[in-house]
């Protein structure tokens, strides 16, 4: 009997384990949700009200011209923008609207070494034999500007056709930053501008930050429209008085 009662004691135990694990699994996951949106809404509202440029000092602007261009770059954590008006090879067009310069956005991109992946994109075949070398391995899944099946992706800006092309690249530093974190800076970016062509990673922005994001669009649309029509109907009003005093 005794034996029975603590086998169903120690069940019990067990199950209120079970569910205070579910309820803390459940906590952690809503909180970490809450902190996406929010970070990912004070993003959007960086890059509206300071958007990537040539001069601005939010950002570091560099046009790549030859091999010593990439030592002027960022060594450490940071977003990226690579730029150019190269037309790359694909069927689908460029839906990203920001233009620099001239020069439209063809891959955004984060790193915990901002110089040496876009080394590894832009000036692939020294950055390869800097790493056989280093007898390292090299970082994959590089920049890809066309359908051509085997491209690994990864290409030379000075060798054709790409060295008939402008080139640059704009970082925005994030020192400390972890890549979750740059991945939000990834997701608002392509909430205010669009995706640009190149970028095609597997991972998605989660569901429930792509519906927040949503809706507070519509509601700065509806709040847009609703000013549009108080301001017509002010106006209509004292045009209306105006013509009475006449």
């Amino acid at each position: 009997m005794n034996k029975d009662a603590n086998s169903t004691d120690s069940a019990e135990r067990c199950q209120h384990v079970r569910d205070d694990l579910d309820e803390s699994i459940w906590s952690y996951n809503l909180r970490q949700e809450s902190l996406a949106i929010e970070m990912v809404t004070r993003l959007v509202n960086m890059f509206e009200k300071c958007e990537p440029s040539a001069s601005s000092e939010l950002y570091r602007f560099t046009s790549i011209s030859s091999e010593a261009s990439f030592d002027e770059l960022l060594a450490g954590r940071g977003f990226y923008l690579i730029l150019s008006d190269y037309v790359p090879q694909w069927k689908r067009q460029n839906v990203c609207s920001l233009k620099v310069d001239g020069l439209s956005v063809l891959y955004r991109g984060q790193a915990d070494k901002v110089r040496e992946r876009l080394r590894s994109h832009l000036d692939n075949r020294r950055y390869r034999q800097w790493k056989n070398e280093k007898e390292q391995s090299p970082l994959e899944r590089c920049l890809k500007l066309d359908e051509v099946k085997g491209n690994k992706g990864g290409i030379n800006v000075d060798e054709m056709p790409f060295s008939q092309a402008r080139w640059a690249v704009i970082v925005l530093p994030m020192s400390k930053s972890a890549s979750q974190m740059r991945e939000m800076v990834e997701w608002a970016f392509d909430h205010v501008f669009g995706r640009p062509v190149a970028s095609n990673e597997r991972k998605q922005i989660p569901h429930a930050v792509k519906v927040a994001l949503h809706r507070q669009k519509e509601s700065y649309e509806a709040l847009k429209l609703l000013s549009e029509k108080i301001f017509t109907k002010v106006s209509e009003q004292y045009d209306n008085s105006f013509s009475v005093r006449l």
